[in-house]
């Protein structure tokens, strides 16, 4: 009987660990664009605070 439960059990967690890494490489994939975009965004600010500096101390 425990050998059967542990059995389900542990499919049951396979299931859910499979499921898990299907979602992180999913997740995985947004999480380096969404990177790729704030790392845009920083430059973009960062040029554009620099300039208005720049503009501020001239």
């Amino acid at each position: 009987m425990s050998g059967k439960l542990q059995a389900s059990a542990f499919r049951k967690n396979y299931a859910r660990h499979s499921f898990l890494c299907r979602a992180w490489k999913i997740n995985s994939r947004q999480f380096i664009w969404t990177l790729q975009i704030v790392k845009i965004m920083v430059d973009v600010v960062s040029d554009h605070y620099l300039e208005v500096r720049g503009e501020h101390s001239s």
